[in-house]
């Protein structure tokens, strides 16, 4: 691959991209690229892929875009949360401006005093090595880095998480991103003779961690392996991987198609389907260790795909809904209303004065469905008394299994 588009330049979530999927890694890399300034919408606009910015990143990148305006502008709280909803705003739900309110409240109490900001949201490099004559440069982007006022070698490196799962201190410790981000700070910054790391994830708590000379010389070995093995590849072969069903390629993808053909081959072998008059069956004819390899290696993939496929599947329909007649006719597909009967409030008086008292073990309500139907109340607010009283009457019942994970379950 030839970086000079790119300012000869990688950063760890480009690597990551890459070992997750090579196609979607170059897809991604256009981020790094200036917009010709007639196709500019803004000063200094870069060539954004379409789908970078989802429900799936949006909250993250608004809390700490609103720590930042805090920390290094010294905003209030509601000034950088309404800047955050300008940006990132059609991507949230009601409840996330409660949660930047959390956050950030979390934040202050955990912010650090005594110190002066060395770089807060930041766009950084430093040199990585020189391959075939070209220097090529570690990319990075710190969330805050501090440097103590009372002895100005030692330096602060904050990294804030607003993830809804805890990692642990084991995971913290062998994060790659905080790693490379270590070893970047000491080459960036020669005078900091002791950097003390924090992953601040915002809603369980604090973990400190460190690296050693001997660690960072590691890590900067890995990283210029990683880049070689990018600088040789011209294929970008794609791979199917965790966040198929996210990617904005995943109509267009040859992986999709491939898998589609892949497991329908798999499945008539494994378990060929049979026909009893009007109903469709199947039945493993694997048995012993074969069928114990299935379960364990094949029905994770099983369900991989089954989510990537079924995403596929509702991109697919939007889009029939939103061709034309003709269009939609040519290709074989209608669309038609989904229809549900229900009892009206009359009919329901009516059954109940037929029925007497077991007329009430009729129409129990999920209590899923009554939320939704009085309002489910968000954090600090008054619950409503209809949800109160039946809450306290509410019971639980196992109506059925599903089959997990066993680190899930």
């Amino acid at each position: 691959m030839n970086l000079e588009p790119f300012g000869w330049a990688l950063g760890i979530s480009d690597i990551k991209n890459y070992r997750e999927c090579p196609q979607r890694f170059v897809h991604s890399m256009r981020r790094h690229v200036t917009l010709p300034e007639r196709l500019q919408l803004t000063p200094g606009e870069t060539d954004e892929p379409p789908g970078s910015t989802n429900w799936t990143n949006s909250y993250g990148s608004a809390i700490h875009h609103a720590i930042h305006l805090v920390d290094q502008e010294d905003v209030s709280h509601d000034d950088a949360i309404d800047e955050c909803l300008k940006e990132y705003g059609t991507y949230l739900g009601p409840e996330d401006v409660q949660l930047l309110r959390d956050d950030l409240a979390q934040f202050e109490r955990r912010r650090p005093t005594g110190v002066t900001i060395v770089a807060s949201e930041r766009d950084m490099r430093v040199p990585l090595f020189v391959h075939e004559g070209q220097q090529y440069y570690f990319r990075f982007k710190l969330d805050v880095l501090y440097r103590l006022i009372a002895n100005p070698a030692i330096f602060l490196h904050r990294d804030y998480k607003s993830s809804r799962w805890r990692r642990t201190p084991a995971e913290v410790h062998s994060d790659e991103q905080l790693w490379c981000y270590n070893w970047a700070i000491h080459e960036l910054y020669p005078e900091c003779t002791r950097l003390l790391q924090t992953y601040d994830q915002l809603k369980f708590g604090e973990v400190p961690t460190s690296k050693n000379d001997q660690q960072r010389a590691e890590m900067k070995q890995w990283l210029i392996a990683q880049v070689k093995v990018i600088l040789a590849d011209d294929t970008y072969i794609p791979k199917q991987n965790d966040w198929c069903r996210y990617c904005p390629l995943v109509v267009t993808c040859r992986e999709t198609h491939r898998a589609t053909q892949y497991w329908r081959g798999r499945m008539s072998i494994l378990a060929p389907l049979t026909k009893e008059g009007r109903k469709t069956k199947a039945a493993f004819i694997a048995e012993g260790m074969e069928l114990e390899r299935i379960v364990k290696d094949e029905l994770p993939k099983m369900q991989q795909t089954r989510k990537h496929l079924e995403l596929v599947e509702e991109l697919l329909k939007e889009l029939i809904r939103d061709m034309p007649i003709e269009e939609r006719e040519r290709l074989g597909w209608a669309v038609k209303d989904r229809k549900s009967k229900e009892l009206s409030a009359d009919g329901l008086k009516a059954l109940y004065e037929m029925m007497g008292e077991p007329f009430w073990q009729l129409i129990a309500l999920s209590m899923t469905k009554f939320d939704d139907m009085v309002g489910k109340p968000k954090r600090g607010e008054p619950v409503p008394p209809e949800l109160e009283l039946v809450r306290s009457y509410q019971t639980e019942k196992v109506s059925g299994t599903n089959v997990v994970p066993a680190k899930s379950a």
